[in-house]
């Protein structure tokens, strides 16, 4: 019920790191800054979207994979929404901000 599309994106760290230095963004140490990884993702979601009429607005990354043990997904691996609208509902909230 939101005016733009957002998007909940748990990244695959591997590609994530392999994107990076793809893009030498990594920094010293091998590590990945969190705008960084916000960086690559526009970047991807940007890709993806450029034939579409909709654009996918403000992103949410998170660590924790949807899965039936957690309870977000179910057992024909259909992701529950309510369920994860629920779990990161203060965070869909200030996306919005």
């Amino acid at each position: 019920d939101r005016r733009r599309l957002g998007a909940i994106i748990v990244p695959n760290n591997d590609e994530v790191v392999a994107a990076a230095k793809r893009k030498s963004s990594l920094d010293g140490n091998n590590g990945l800054a969190k705008d960084t990884v916000m960086s690559l993702l526009h970047a991807e979601l940007k890709t993806w979207m450029a034939g579409c009429s909709f654009q996918i607005g403000p992103i949410l990354v998170v660590d924790e994979p949807f899965t039936i043990d957690n309870g977000l997904m179910t057992p024909t691996m259909k992701i529950r929404r309510d369920k994860v609208a629920a779990k990161y509902q203060s965070e869909i909230e200030a996306l919005y901000k």
